[in-house]
């Protein structure tokens, strides 16, 4: 256990030579709530079953899942594997690619103090007449809800890592995993503002557990009863997408051995 706290720790300190780039990419994140926000704040029509409150607040909600749970070490780990220099990871006293849970975490403790927060005490004080503080309650279920979200998005990516262990053009994956976290995973857009045929298609896959579920949550756009069925339901997923993500992952570290990886 300690050297994954060893890995944890490197990751902090990595961060603060990093933070410049972290620092951009949250201003990023951040920009759909300043914009969205305004708009909809000096907008006098109206969206249906959505108030401006509970749409500022869903963005913020984003930011906060997203930075909390995004797990972004496919595309390099795809490098890795490619490039063959995935072995020098094979030789060390750690599970990978469990490793990168620590690494991840680490890292998030320093955006999150650092970083996130202050962004959020800014976001707060703009938008204090449009946000939904949540209840203890509701606040307890969403950072419950972020807890499956984060194993969800670390087996995604497990599972998008290990395309280069079969196809060439597995680059191609890491992209489609973005293009369906934020089309169908709530992201971009509420779920619940999209057109029934729309809604089968997104229900049919498990990206709304990811970012929708969470920032409905937040936003209290679920009442218990549909709080306690989609946390469930998300922490059935993170289970079998982290046995999935791990039986691909031998399957591939096996073709990988073969050929002198």
């Amino acid at each position: 256990m300690r050297k994954y706290f060893a890995i944890a720790k490197a990751e902090w300190l990595d961060a603060l030579q990093t933070r410049g780039e972290i620092f951009i990419w949250l201003f990023l994140e951040t920009l759909p709530i300043f914009i969205m926000g305004s708009l909809w704040s000096t907008n006098k029509s109206t969206i249906p079953n959505f108030s401006t409150s509970q749409l500022v607040t869903y963005y913020v909600a984003i930011l906060i899942t997203s930075r909390l749970t995004g797990h972004y070490f496919d595309e390099g780990m795809q490098k890795e594997i490619k490039e063959g220099t995935l072995s020098r990871f094979l030789v060390k006293p750690i599970k990978f690619p469990l490793a990168n849970i620590p690494q991840n975490l680490g890292g998030k403790a320093f955006n999150t103090i650092f970083l996130l927060v202050p962004v959020l005490v800014i976001i707060i004080s703009i938008f204090r007449n449009q946000l939904i503080i949540p209840s203890p309650q509701i606040l307890f279920f969403f950072l419950l809800s972020l807890v499956p979200a984060f194993f969800i998005q670390y087996s995604i990516s497990v599972l998008v890592s290990s395309a280069a262990f079969y196809w060439e053009q597995s680059y191609s994956m890491v992209h489609i995993k973005w293009m369906m976290e934020s089309m169908i995973g709530g992201y971009l857009l509420p779920l619940t503002l999209y057109p029934n045929w729309a809604r089968i298609v997104t229900d049919f896959f498990l990206f709304k557990y990811v970012f929708f579920v969470p920032a409905a949550i937040f936003a209290q756009r679920l009442n218990f009863s549909e709080i306690g069925l989609n946390i469930l339901y998300s922490t059935l997923w993170a289970f079998v997408l982290f046995y999935i993500g791990d039986v691909v992952w031998k399957k591939g570290l096996k073709e990988y051995s073969s050929v002198g990886g």
